[in-house]
């Protein structure tokens, strides 16, 4: 027991560090001009995590690299289920927070195909 309890305490930071990103995601998601904001906040998150990791491993006495493959694989589902939860909040919100519509992107993408028509259709009649 006292063997599995260093790992188990990784994958249980790896779900903490998971909520953290997600609550950062969460948040930036309802205001767009916050987006820019929470790449650089995650990656610190997720650096603060794994150095936190390699030190504890040091000072708990077991070997790093099986203690830093559990607190991944904690992370690693943390961010699946919390994704998941994050989607299906947006969903139920009806894509008002960032979502995206997929009429108006329809739009946007034919909008953008007509330009670039025009655009060729000008460079073969220039020549």
């Amino acid at each position: 027991m006292d063997k599995i309890l260093p790992y188990a305490l990784a994958f249980a930071a790896g779900l903490l560090a998971s909520f953290v990103d997600y609550l950062v995601s969460r948040a930036t998601v309802k205001k767009d001009s916050a987006k820019y904001y929470a790449t650089p906040i995650r990656t610190a998150i997720a650096c603060v995590f794994v150095a936190g990791l390699y030190i504890a491993a040091k000072f708990l006495g077991v070997e790093r690299l099986p203690f830093l493959i559990s607190g991944a694989v904690g992370a690693t589902i943390g961010l699946v289920a919390f994704t998941v939860l994050l989607l299906k909040s947006e969903r139920k919100d009806g894509g008002k927070n960032g979502g995206g519509d997929s009429a108006k992107g329809e739009s946007a993408n034919e909008d953008r195909d007509e330009s670039a028509n025009a655009d060729k259709d000008e460079g073969e009649n220039g020549n």
